[in-house]
């Protein structure tokens, strides 16, 4: 584990290092509107991870506990309700 972190800082080290070395200036005009799309796409990055790891999370939370679909519905249920209302 330990070598795949080592190998990204150094991946990302050099990356970082060769972009300042090599960048070359665009005179150009970028459209305001550019930034919410960048924004956006942030969001629903954001979004979908935050999404992903809630459905993980609750798999593992039942994988945990042990339960069933089928348990969880009689843990819900309770019978003396029903019956007290009949």
């Amino acid at each position: 584990m330990r070598s795949i972190v080592k190998k990204c800082l150094t991946f990302t080290y050099f990356f970082l290092w060769s972009m300042g070395l090599f960048s070359i200036y665009a005179h150009a005009y970028v459209d305001p509107s550019a930034l919410t799309y960048l924004v956006q796409i942030i969001a629903g990055a954001v979004i979908g991870c935050g999404a992903i790891a809630g459905v993980y999370w609750t798999k593992f939370k039942k994988k945990i506990k042990g339960k069933t679909k089928e348990t969880d519905i009689r843990e819900t249920v309770d019978v003396d309700d029903i019956n007290d209302e009949f």
